[in-house]
């Protein structure tokens, strides 16, 4: 009866993990062989990972990356592509996160440009870091809808606290000035303080011709290519591959 209580009182506290831990382990007769405080410490530890693992599939979930999930583990190495594996380890810790690294990915359609960057946010969100992936053309409708309902700054601060985040088809498709201008307000809010990776179809040196205003243009490149490790992506599309 008094165990019985006392795995309530877990409940009650939110020890749910705890709890199912402590009743699993009583039925199976393993506290008779640990010591008390072996024993304590190892529910802990159920509690622990309990927690960690549903904050990380929060991240996921919240990251709105595609339902196939990329992982690192899954990419596809080949010279023909353009980078090889030991590119790509430093990006298994978190180091590059912290120094706030950002990234561009360049390279023809089908190349993979989106499941690398993927890859990087889904491992961003099990080293227990917000991240999320938005297309240029839902970042923007995200600005417009948000500065119409005057909640733009909560929005620009909330963006700005994400550690990892992917703008992907950057400059695909026709946008005026201050459509980039906007975008250039968000790199303001991230650069040197949270990780940028940008995808795009178009390598660096063409980004002038596709940004409507000089200045904007320069600001942007600024912003961005001075801080930014950039991979052109080669080789015949993925996506032909995969079917």
């Amino acid at each position: 009866m008094h165990i019985e209580q006392t795995i309530q009182k877990m409940k009650q506290l939110r020890l749910s993990a705890m709890a199912l831990s402590l009743q699993d382990r009583l039925d199976r007769g393993e506290h008779r062989n640990i010591d008390p405080e072996t024993f304590i410490s190892v529910l802990i530890d159920d509690e622990f990972e309990s927690r960690t693992s549903k904050k990380i599939k929060n991240l996921i979930q919240k990251a709105q990356l595609r339902p196939e999930q990329a992982c690192l583990e899954n990419i596809r190495y080949s010279s023909v592509r353009g980078f090889k594996k030991t590119d790509l380890e430093r990006y298994y810790k978190i180091d590059w996160i912290d120094r706030a690294e950002n990234i561009i990915f360049t390279g023809a359609t089908g190349t993979g440009k989106t499941y690398l960057s993927e890859a990087l946010v889904f491992q961003t969100c099990r080293l227990g870091h917000k991240a999320r992936k938005v297309t240029q053309d839902m970042l923007l409708e995200e600005i417009r809808i948000n500065r119409a309902m005057r909640k733009y700054g909560k929005y620009l601060k909330n963006m700005s606290l994400t550690k990892v985040l992917i703008i992907d088809d950057f400059a695909i498709g026709d946008y005026n000035s201050q459509q980039y201008c906007e975008i250039l307000h968000l790199l303001e809010e991230r650069v040197g303080k949270c990780s940028t990776i940008i995808t795009t179809q178009y390598p660096t040196d063409k980004w002038h011709e596709r940004i409507p205003d000089p200045t904007i243009a320069d600001a942007i490149c600024d912003r961005l290519l001075k801080t930014s490790w950039i991979l052109n992506m080669k080789g015949p599309s993925q996506r032909r591959k995969q079917s």
